[in-house]
């Protein structure tokens, strides 16, 4: 438990660790009569040093102080942490409500949830019921079992079926999420599409707005995959149409909403509607929605995702990296401050995104200096941007005449692809390629042939999308 705490307090920001300052002074305002508040100020204080000892112990009872500070940081994001907190407020209500005897008020607060109109929050619902069920029993309410203890079980079940409806197509969406993680849009057919086929056909089976949202995520990506971003588009649209008119939905789950968005952009990117996809994400990053979530560590990944991530994308793909030149410390400048919080994935990318980019500009020692992350952090997460990276190492290792470095990088690749791990078919050819080129640096046919296999190879694959980010394009004769 001593570790867990101090890697909690090491990752407290200082909103939080004010929070926690606060809660822990609110009986005690001195930290030597307050064994919780000073053995917290103590591990602050070790965990803020910059040159710090091999280990930190944590002094006092450990225990006690992690739990602590996870109810204390639980009061601070209550807010956030549930899909509709004014129901649960409610539900919460109800329950001191029931403890000191007030039965009737407590059927109130539980009927605001249980009847409320426009909610999605099935599982609070479904708690609601639960609730007023056992309390109407522990109080003997003849009246409510005879008169609507059986509207209220039907209520039960109308609500458990869209909510297991819901999770389905959650749990789809997880599953395509995981392929697309590894594979992107390119990775082996899965059998899970056969298996979930007949759910996917018609959306009148997502019976709730939410399961409709996943519906569509869903089959956009299966019909990016089979090369259909027109009907992937449609999907998306729809989507947008969800979300207006069921804000409640965006608010109750803004993460998704975001990636939604995303996914807009990425299917804009392919139909090549690069200035569409950028006033998609403009207009999310001017809006006063995102100003209030901005900052909740929950969204930073889906925020750098969107913001961040994406434009890069948009540039790169659109050819248009020196016209941005001036952008790309902005974007550095984005990596840093949400690096903690964001998932490998977009950190690989972002790294290798960076370093095509300094690659781009000439600025090589910033190349190699992204490219080298990139690849540590891509093998297993996103296998296409490991084996871009690679390239772009060796072409960084080119560009700055490293040639003992160069070659056995070569033959580092060329064990990779001997093993059978390919991306692109084209590495299949790609090291004797590489090393005509390499060899004779001075003779354009080799660059020539070189370019002409991997634009053959995309185009055969129907991978084209890729072409902006091969670095080895960047390759000139000497």
């Amino acid at each position: 438990m001593s570790q867990h705490l101090i890697q909690l307090v090491k990752s407290l920001t200082r909103t939080e660790k004010r929070y926690v300052h606060l809660n822990l002074k609110t009986f005690s305002f001195d930290k030597s009569t307050s064994k919780l508040l000073s053995d917290f100020i103590n591990l602050e204080k070790k965990t803020s040093l910059k040159r710090r000892g091999p280990t930190i112990k944590a002094e006092g009872n450990s225990t006690r102080v992690y739990y602590k500070i996870l109810d204390i940081l639980f009061a601070l994001y209550k807010e956030h942490l549930y899909d509709n907190e004014n129901d649960n407020r409610l539900i919460k209500r109800s329950q001191v409500l029931f403890h000191k005897g007030f039965y009737k008020e407590g059927v109130k607060q539980l009927n605001k949830v249980i009847y409320r109109g426009y909610t999605y929050s099935y599982l609070l619902r479904i708690e609601a019921i639960e609730l007023k069920i056992k309390a109407a029993i522990k109080f003997v309410d003849v009246e409510y079992i005879n008169e609507n203890f059986e509207n209220d079980k039907k209520l039960l079940g109308e609500f458990s079926n869209l909510y297991f409806n819901l999770v389905e197509f959650e749990s789809i969406w997880a599953i395509i999420k995981v392929e697309s993680t590894t594979n992107y849009f390119f990775g082996k057919s899965n059998t899970f599409s056969e298996k979930y086929k007949s759910i996917l056909e018609n959306e009148d089976k997502a019976l709730s707005p939410n399961a409709k949202v996943y519906f569509n995520q869903i089959n956009a990506f299966l019909a990016m995959k089979n090369g259909k971003p027109d009907q992937a588009y449609n999907n998306m649209q729809r989507i947008r149409v969800l979300y207006n008119w069921y804000p409640e939905i965006k608010e109750n789950n803004y993460n998704e909403y975001l990636r939604s968005n995303r996914n807009l952009c990425i299917v804009l990117m392919y139909q090549k509607r690069f200035h569409e996809a950028l006033e998609v994400i403009e207009g999310i990053a001017n809006s006063p929605e995102l100003a209030m979530k901005i900052r909740l560590p929950a969204m930073k990944n889906d925020i750098f995702a969107l913001i961040v991530l994406l434009r890069m994308d948009i540039i790169i793909s659109s050819s248009a990296i020196n016209e941005n030149a001036d952008r790309i410390k902005d974007f550095e400048v984005g990596l840093e401050e949400s690096e903690k919080f964001i998932a490998l994935d977009e950190k690989a990318t972002c790294c290798f995104y960076l370093s095509l980019m300094h690659l781009s500009t000439g600025n090589y020692k910033q190349a190699l200096k992204f490219v080298n992350p990139a690849i540590e952090l891509s093998g297993v997460v996103r296998k296409d941007v490991h084996h871009l990276s690679l390239m772009a190492e060796l072409a960084i290792h080119y560009v700055l005449g490293n040639t003992d470095l160069l070659f056995s990088r070569l033959v580092s690749y060329k064990r990779i692809i001997e093993k059978g791990e390919v991306v692109f078919s084209f590495e299949k050819k790609l090291p004797k390629l590489l090393n005509d080129v390499f060899e004779r640096p001075n003779q354009v046919k080799y660059f020539n042939a070189l370019c002409k296999e991997i634009d053959a190879s995309l185009e055969e694959e129907n991978k084209l999308v890729y072409k902006p980010f091969m670095a080895l394009f960047l390759l000139k004769s000497t």
